[in-house]
């Protein structure tokens, strides 16, 4: 794996006019060698970009699910029919596996931000990520127009909210460890929360318990 590596290396450097520049690259599944990169690299700065894992449950890219989930997921999370359900647990455990190795080994060389906030807020990430790897800030305006945030941003919405209860229940450490849930039963869809929504329904319950009682009474029965 190393040889590999060390060859696919120079092949990427091969086009740089200075070696001693800052350089890197981007590529998804790398996060899930970031133990073999440190100790490959010595000295390795990692950005670490996260997307809120209710979108990535409904993605139609599951190239790294079919590839990996047999090395990330159990047997029976492997053979559940629900993709969505696998997507979401694969999400969950393989962004925390890695933010637990970044954050213990490579303290200030490690950064996090989330893709909606980059969406949201192009400035003001992008210098934290210029400031991060060292680079020029002269050059952040022409950063800020390359932004160009997903339109499936929130599609997560449009689901099932039953369905969406699960997958937040499947992900919940993930989702409140990363900023995308505060409480872990509410999911946010579709206007009024589930929680909201089942509360509403309880209100609704006890004031017909409550006629229903006042009836009995009034009648003797």
């Amino acid at each position: 794996m190393v040889d590999v590596y060390r060859r696919n290396l120079a092949d990427h450097l091969a086009g740089l006019a200075r070696r001693d520049n800052p350089w890197g690259w981007k590529m998804p599944w790398s996060m899930l060698l970031m133990p073999f990169l440190h100790d490959f690299h010595g000295e390795i700065k990692f950005l670490h970009v996260i997307r809120d894992g209710r979108d990535m449950a409904f993605s139609a890219n599951r190239n790294q699910l079919r590839v990996l989930e047999g090395a990330v997921l159990s047997a029976a999370e492997v053979a559940d029919p629900r993709l969505e359900l696998k997507a979401m647990t694969f999400w969950a455990r393989t962004n925390m596996l890695v933010a637990d190795y970044a954050e213990t080994h490579l303290a200030n060389d490690y950064m996090r931000i989330r893709y909606e906030d980059l969406g949201s807020d192009p400035y003001s990430v992008i210098w934290r990520i210029i400031g991060f790897v060292g680079g020029d800030l002269s050059n952040i305006a022409r950063a800020v127009e390359e932004v160009r945030p997903s339109r499936a941003m929130g599609r997560w919405r449009q689901a099932d909210e039953a369905y969406l209860l699960e997958l937040v229940a499947a992900g919940r450490a993930a989702l409140v460890r990363f900023g995308y849930v505060s409480d872990p039963t509410a999911i946010w869809a579709k206007g009024a929360s589930g929680v909201a929504r089942l509360r509403k329904e309880v209100r609704k319950s006890y004031r017909q318990v409550t006629r229903l009682s006042r009836r009995f009474r009034h009648t003797g029965t």
